[in-house]
């Protein structure tokens, strides 16, 4: 190949390759800034659909952190092949907050939105899906304006919706309103109702929490609704309710599986209502599902040629305002297992081990990962009988063996205690409490967690263990290991007497502790290390003569007579006392005998509970004599 063929392809290939960088890029486009080109961006998130819309294809919107006051729409004409991929920076980091009917409208097949958060004006709304575009949402956050309720904070006027993972909140609306084909997961709805579904929608909730006056409410078409939490609290002006289906608009079922509806316990209140009209079937099937703190749990009303039809399977519930055939056809209850007990408590709807609703639950074939609406695995032995069956409600109890752990020093010095602590320890399981036993090198303590101290000769490597046992009676055990030496001896850094006093009255224990403040007579003071037991060794200076090297009370018969001052024992005082600055108050009396007259000398000395002893501290003092009070 000549060299001007060569030069010809390799300008071929670079052509090529810059414009399909180019077509790779075009279809990314910033708002609000990013790392797109300057024809790629936008300031507003209209202007970047706008931008997305005249380009033809899938295409990306990158919306950064920020506030967005605007009113965005993306239906464009070929909205069939067009689909546009909104993402923001975050839930709460990039809002879209609505300036007139609502923040978002997406009408194109296969669009999408995340991470982000809407913010619905007055009466308006914070997502619609029009048209007949498959929209999903991921991570969507939809609130009401600050200042006033919203319609609906997620409106599926046309198409399917897909929500995932989102937060959709409509203070006195409808958090989800769908008329298609819808599926919700893991996706919490706050509002007067919290799903509502109408005409031939089929309407698909999983792993989710509905938080409202109303639950889930349909009228026409399906709702399934399954491992979700249903709780409802009155208003001022209204009864909760947990379930409705009203059969005025066509056909409606709600088949609930595996969901626990909770009320507050308001009177009245009800579980489930099954209206049918129009000449239509009002339908409601509950399979492994809980009604709790409901007044009435069922109530049934249908118009002549209408069906209002229950069916219940493996479901707990209270019989109060059932009324059993009543219109609409008879009522299909089979192993009914009566009001629900075993929760965790009254709010906390959670199954304890001993619930009867652990391991109760009918058979049924999911789909999806078969998970509770915390996301934990189902068909799971509850019971620990060797079987693997599902819990009735939302919840599954997960027989979870509990963790233990220990804390306290590595190293600790002989005689000196050592706590050790297993607060940490716990049990995922909720409402269960745990046994401790606990162990000192082998040897079980009577109450735990044991201070503990190692005496001598315990010097050396040494075990602490906790075993903690849940009312299953599964365990755990945590080993901690103790490096235990001989500490350093006490100090007493500081000591002081008062130099010349009288004695006083009151007489002076020989044993007890240290006091914060000193009586008439000396103040004796000292500060300490670590603590300790003080020894306060007095004695009185009296004359003596030097022999042989000592000092002696009688004067040698012989010699060069040298004089020397000798100390006589009177007493002994011994405070037990702490770390820091000690007092002893001191009469100037050991007991009651009373010191004499005349120069003497307190040695003290402190011994820690190893028997480990400090250097003796030296101090000296006058008794004055008595002040005598004159006669006339």
């Amino acid at each position: 190949m000549s060299g001007r063929s060569r030069g010809a392809t390799a300008l071929a290939v670079a052509t090529f390759l810059l414009s399909t960088t180019a077509s790779a890029r075009a279809d990314e486009y910033c708002v609000g800034g990013g790392g797109c080109p300057p024809d790629h961006s936008a300031t507003t998130v209209q202007g970047g659909l706008n931008l997305a819309g005249e380009h033809p294809g899938p295409d990306q919107v990158h919306v950064a952190a920020g506030t967005f006051t605007e009113t965005t729409t993306y239906t464009p004409p070929d909205g069939a092949t067009n689909p546009v991929a909104i993402d923001g920076a975050g839930r709460g980091a990039t809002k879209i907050v609505g300036s007139s009917y609502a923040a978002l409208i997406l009408g194109a097949v296969g669009s999408s939105v995340r991470d982000l958060t809407l913010v619905a004006v007055r009466e308006g709304q914070g997502l619609v899906v029009d048209g007949n575009g498959r929209v999903s949402a991921t991570r969507l956050e939809v609130v009401p304006a600050a200042t006033d309720a919203n319609d609906a904070a997620l409106v599926q006027a046309g198409g399917t919706l897909d929500v995932q993972g989102s937060a959709l909140t409509a203070r006195s609306g409808v958090a989800l309103r769908a008329i298609g084909t819808a599926t919700a997961d893991d996706t919490t709805f706050t509002g007067t109702t919290a799903i509502f579904n109408s005409e031939t929608a089929t309407l698909t909730v999983r792993r989710s929490r509905l938080i409202a006056l109303y639950g889930a409410y349909a009228q026409g078409g399906t709702v399934e609704l399954s491992n979700s939490y249903v709780t409802t609290s009155a208003t001022r002006n209204a009864s909760p309710v947990g379930l409705m289906a009203t059969s005025g608009a066509g056909n409606t079922t709600i088949r609930a599986r595996n969901v626990t509806v909770a009320g507050d316990g308001s009177t009245p209140s009800l579980g489930v209502s099954i209206l049918g009209g129009g000449g239509h079937t009002a339908r409601v099937e509950l399979v492994n599902t809980v009604l709790t703190g409901y007044a009435s749990s069922f109530a049934r009303e249908a118009e002549a040629g209408s069906r209002a039809e229950l069916v219940t399977t493996n479901s707990a519930y209270a019989p109060a305002g059932f009324d059993g055939a009543g219109p609409g056809g008879p009522v299909s209850e089979t192993n009914p297992l009566g009001a629900p007990t075993g929760f965790v408590s009254n709010l906390d709807h959670r199954l304890r081990h001993d619930s009867p609703l652990v391991d109760a639950g009918a058979p049924i074939a999911y789909t999806v990962p078969a998970l509770d609406v915390n996301g934990k695995p189902r068909f799971v032995d509850g019971r620990g009988d060797g079987g693997e069956q599902l819990d009735v409600g939302a919840f599954e109890y997960q027989r979870t063996p509990p963790h233990a752990a220990i804390a306290g020093p590595a190293t600790a010095f002989t005689a000196e205690p050592v706590t050790f602590d297993a607060s940490a320890s716990g049990d995922d399981d909720p409402g269960e409490g745990l046994a401790f036993l606990w162990t000192v090198d082998g040897r079980v303590t009577a109450n735990g967690p044991p201070t503990y101290r190692y005496l001598r000769p315990t010097r050396g490597d040494h075990t602490v263990s906790v075993k903690v046992t849940d009312p299953t009676g599964q365990s755990a055990t945590a080993t901690a290991r103790v490096r235990v030496a001989d500490g350093p001896p006490p100090e007493l850094t500081a000591a002081s007497i008062t130099r010349s006093f009288r004695v006083g009255v009151g007489a002076t224990p020989l044993t007890g502790r240290t006091t914060a403040r000193a009586a008439t007579g000396a103040r004796i003071g000292y500060r300490l290390s670590k603590p300790a037991t003080v020894r306060l060794a007095f004695t009185r200076a009296r004359r003596g003569y030097r022999s042989h090297g000592r000092c002696v009370a009688r004067r040698p018969r012989a010699g060069a007579v040298r004089r020397c001052t000798r100390y006589v024992a009177e007493g002994t005082l011994v405070r037990t006392s702490r770390a820091g600055a000690n007092r002893v108050r001191f009469s100037g009396r050991i007991r009651r005998r009373a010191l004499a007259v005349g120069r003497h000398r307190l040695r003290l000395r402190a011994t820690d509970a190893a028997g480990h002893r400090s250097r003796v501290r030296t101090l000296f003092f006058h008794i004055l004599p008595p002040v005598h009070r004159r006669t006339r």
